[in-house]
């Protein structure tokens, strides 16, 4: 999975259950080993925490987005690249231009805006990215069922699932990001 940066979406919370920590933790280590760089919200507690530590270990490159109020969390952060944006907006739409593959596992309002400003982003350009959600023991359930509400009221069209990717496992999660790795790499070695 080399030449891919996955931006991880998760929660920053130091005060949720440690299984989540644990998931975080799990599947950071399998895409670092794996050869991918990072993108992130740039907080070092919690799940980002845990993802931030996995791939510095492996000495991946970090690249670290974060707003004027949590400027002061850069400095527990090993980044090849620091940014602080001037909104939570401005972050998102940094990150979207430096990630190739969006990954969320579970978090609060802060992933959930990111993860519906991503998807609303692919829909609205031509060349658009990889969205994945990690529905983590139904964690995404909800929703994914107000998305289909959204459909059933003709809000959306269904074709909203053409730019979104919802796997029950780690091993279906890393299966696709390797595919779109494949992808990439082959376009790369096309235009040398």
């Amino acid at each position: 999975m080399k030449n891919i940066k996955v931006f991880i979406g998760s929660s920053s919370s130091d005060l949720i259950d440690s299984k989540y920590e644990i998931l975080a933790s799990e599947i950071s280590k399998k895409l670092a080993e794996s050869g991918c760089d990072f993108v992130f919200g740039a907080a070092s507690v919690g799940m980002m925490g845990k993802c931030y530590e996995e791939f510095f270990k492996l000495n991946k490159l970090v690249y670290s987005y974060t707003v004027s109020k949590y400027k002061e969390d850069l400095k527990n952060l090993n980044s090849c690249k620091q940014v602080i944006c001037p909104t939570t907006f401005g972050r998102t739409s940094c990150i979207y231009n430096e990630a190739d593959v969006f990954l969320f596992l579970p978090g609060g309002t802060g992933t959930i805006a990111e993860l519906f400003s991503i998807l609303e982003e692919n829909r609205s350009v031509d060349n658009q990215k990889e969205v994945i959600i990690y529905n983590y023991e139904g964690y995404y359930d909800k929703v994914i069922d107000l998305i289909e509400y959204f459909i059933s009221n003709n809000f959306n069209s269904s074709d909203i699932f053409n730019n979104l990717k919802i796997y029950d496992s780690i091993s279906d999660v890393l299966d696709r990001i390797s595919i779109i790795s494949n992808y990439k790499n082959k376009k790369i070695r096309r235009k040398q």
